[in-house]
């Protein structure tokens, strides 16, 4: 099943894959709101697929006076739990 993270809201899933792949800024990205939604729609298993180096450089307004590099902590806590993986990883490059 495909479904944008505003179509899945209110909805869950054992496993969910999250695309962060974009080629231009994209406001979703940005929107805390937004990335809440789609991070927590997984029970069990969240795979989250993008450029960590390009996430990790973004900074996210939770409020007025709060800006934060909420993909960099996320990336670190990923890093730190053993589960970040580079795309040769997967695909088996050099």
């Amino acid at each position: 099943m495909v479904k944008s993270v505003d179509d899945f809201q209110g909805d869950e899933r054992d496993v969910i894959i999250l695309s962060l792949v974009r080629t231009s800024r994209s406001a979703f990205i940005s929107d805390f709101r937004r990335i809440n939604v789609a991070m927590s729609r997984a029970r069990r298993l969240l795979i989250l697929v993008g450029d960590a180096e390009s996430l990790e450089n973004e900074i996210v307004t939770l409020s007025e006076d709060r800006k934060v590099p909420v993909y960099k902590e996320i990336i670190d806590g990923i890093r730190a739990g053993g589960g970040y993986h580079e795309s040769d990883d997967i695909l088996g490059g050099e």
